[in-house]
């Protein structure tokens, strides 16, 4: 991740446990604090 974002690519996670654990990291990059939110708010619902 932290590789390609200089390029500007954007990553997709095809599986919940590419994400579990890695929250924050991931919160802290997001486009927007919106957009930041949505990860917590969408690992709530599962």
């Amino acid at each position: 991740m932290d590789k390609l974002e200089p390029f500007g690519v954007h990553l997709c996670f095809g599986e919940t446990s590419e994400l579990t654990g890695a929250e924050q990291v991931c919160a802290t990059r997001g486009a927007t604090k919106e957009a930041s939110e949505k990860i917590y708010e969408n690992l709530e619902l599962l």
